[in-house]
């Protein structure tokens, strides 16, 4: 049988993230080819804006007592979208990986943040 996704939080209810792409566009003015957050994976300082946007998100979840789901950046890796962002199939997958690798490293626990998987799997737990 496959594992439910996400798992049941007793009496609790998850949060989740929407509206990222409008405010990196208005709030931050970062340029989102075909409205696709993979690019920003190139940027250091359009990183640290996304962690801090995720992270903001996070915190609220803890605040509330709520699991947190988030989207990731790969709402647009698709071979398709990825062709119109100029990425060949290696690229996308390069770019794919490079998502999950930053994803990593914000939950480590050394990095003084609380990164999104890390807290999603936390609070999934019920913690």
């Amino acid at each position: 049988m496959p594992r439910e996704f996400p798992p049941r939080l007793k009496h609790k209810f998850y949060l989740t993230e929407g509206g990222g792409e409008t405010e990196l566009l208005y709030k931050w003015g970062l340029e989102l080819p075909e409205f696709s957050m993979l690019p920003l994976f190139d940027d250091p300082q359009a990183c640290e804006i996304v962690r801090a946007m995720y992270c903001r998100y996070f915190d609220a979840a803890e605040k509330h007592g709520t699991g947190m789901l988030i989207l990731g950046h790969d709402y647009r890796a698709s071979p398709d979208w990825g062709a119109k962002l100029g990425y060949s199939a290696e690229k996308l997958a390069e770019m794919e990986r490079r998502r999950k690798l930053r994803y990593s490293d914000w939950r480590q626990p050394d990095a003084h943040i609380r990164g999104p998987l890390a807290l999603r799997s936390q609070l999934a737990r019920g913690h």
